[in-house]
């Protein structure tokens, strides 16, 4: 499966890796001779780790998006599970919110570019929360959980 992003991010990306290759600094673009900031104004995360990922295993702009951008949904999509599952008791229940987040992650990555990032957070995040929320457990933990997630975003 191929992630697709835009030409303008792709080229940018490009011009990251050029300069993470030239300085070894990650948020370094070089192009056309000059070396200049990766991806100012833009969505910074991606300018640093999948430049990191290319140079790190040797892969190129494509495999490196690629990894990226599935290995967030992915991971956001077992969190989700896990939190799901946890919050659900009964199996309609858990196959209900599986359907539910299996085909937002198809289709968030079917849509692909930073926009995986949006669904993932909502993909990790919810299902945790309100477990946290319904559980009444420890409220320490509600209020960790709170801020690691604001953090992550």
């Amino acid at each position: 499966m191929e992630i697709t992003i835009m030409q303008c991010r792709y080229d940018m990306l490009k011009d990251a890796i050029a300069g993470y290759n030239k300085t070894g600094m990650p948020l370094v673009s070089y192009s056309k001779g000059t070396l200049g900031s990766a991806g100012f104004g833009d969505d910074v995360g991606i300018y640093y780790f999948i430049p990191k990922i290319a140079h790190t295993f040797n892969l190129s702009l494509n495999q490196s998006i690629n990894i990226f951008f599935i290995s967030m949904a992915l991971i956001s999509l077992v969190l989700g599970i896990i939190g799901s599952f946890l919050l659900f008791k009964t199996w309609w229940g858990r196959a209900i919110a599986l359907i539910g987040m299996l085909a937002l992650t198809l289709v968030s990555i079917s849509v692909g570019d930073v926009y995986i990032a949006s669904a993932s957070i909502v993909l990790m995040v919810i299902p945790l929360f309100l477990y946290l929320v319904h559980s009444k457990k420890n409220l320490a933990s509600l209020a960790m959980f709170i801020f690691l997630a604001g953090t992550a975003v």
